[in-house]
């Protein structure tokens, strides 16, 4: 009679099948050691993804303010365009300190 619900981005089989896993083959401290930068690194990564469709969005309004089409010189739509920048802003850092 009732479905269940389940939430689009629900995390709770994958998160216990790793602890499950770590648990078994680890001993306590180090299960969740590794589990705790699993999640941060998990954490970081949905923050920068999040960063660069900001920095996408904020450069087609810009372009669109000043009557030009916008990032478009690295692939399809200028999509890959912050990956670059950010490519070449840590090759300069790595470079300068040689």
């Amino acid at each position: 009679m009732f479905q269940k619900y389940s939430q689009p981005f629900e995390f709770t089989n994958l998160t216990r099948w790793i602890n499950s896993v770590l648990t078994e083959n680890l001993p306590e401290f180090w299960a969740i050691f590794i589990e705790f930068v699993l999640v941060g690194v998990a954490l970081l990564a949905a923050y920068a993804v999040f960063a660069m469709i900001l920095i996408y969005v904020e450069r087609k309004i810009t372009a669109f303010f000043q009557a030009r089409i916008g990032p478009n010189r690295v692939g399809k739509y200028g999509i890959f365009q912050t990956v670059a920048d950010v490519l070449k802003i840590l090759i300069k850092a790595c470079l300068n300190r040689l």
